[in-house]
């Protein structure tokens, strides 16, 4: 890894580790260089501020679950394999996340360009749109359906799974939000 790569990787595993303990307003710039063994200036080098910080964060995040989804449709043999198996890959992703997710999560509506938060799901969303429409062709998905809509709602629904999974609802366990999750998307694209 080059020393510039290695000092973002050390800035951003600090900012983790103040923003999961006291949250975006308690952190400081300070104390994450601190954290990180740099000067301050150099924070600024790389993060313009720790709202950045967060949609590093986010975009790291939405990579991961994309990342992670593809290959549970790739290894799927079923629409019904795939539903259940990449809701299970998006909320683990975001578990992976759940020491700051409340933080992320929060911050979403801060993105200066919304067009930049729209671009995070695109792939995501043309994902599910792509497989609602194999679906459809091979008459296991309900024709009716926009699939562009309905991956959007998708896309959200998953998202939200998750913030309730990890932030308002962690008493719960995960692998219940992933079967009901799965039970409601099967049942909304008219799979049996």
């Amino acid at each position: 890894m080059s020393r510039v790569a290695d000092r973002r990787e050390q800035l951003l595993a600090a900012a983790r580790a103040v923003l999961a303990e006291k949250g975006l307003e308690g952190a400081r710039v300070s104390e994450i260089v601190r954290r990180a063994g740099v000067s301050q200036g150099t924070f600024y080098l790389y993060f313009p501020s720790k709202v950045s910080l967060v949609e590093e964060f986010n975009r790291q995040m939405h990579r991961d679950i994309q990342g992670a989804v593809f290959e549970a449709v790739e290894r799927a043999g079923s629409i019904e394999e795939g539903i259940e198996a990449s809701v299970e890959a998006a909320l683990r992703e975001m578990g992976r996340y759940r020491d700051i997710l409340g933080v992320v999560i929060s911050r979403l509506g801060f993105y200066e360009d919304s067009t930049r938060l729209e671009d995070l799901e695109l792939p995501y969303r043309q994902m599910v749109s792509r497989l609602i429409e194999k679906g459809q062709e091979m008459g296991v998905v309900d024709r009716s359906l926009d699939p562009r809509m309905t991956a959007r709602i998708i896309v959200g629904l998953i998202e939200r799974a998750g913030a309730d999974c990890y932030v308002y609802e962690p008493s719960l366990p995960a692998d219940r939000f992933v079967a009901e999750v799965a039970r409601f998307i099967r049942g909304a694209l008219g799979v049996r």
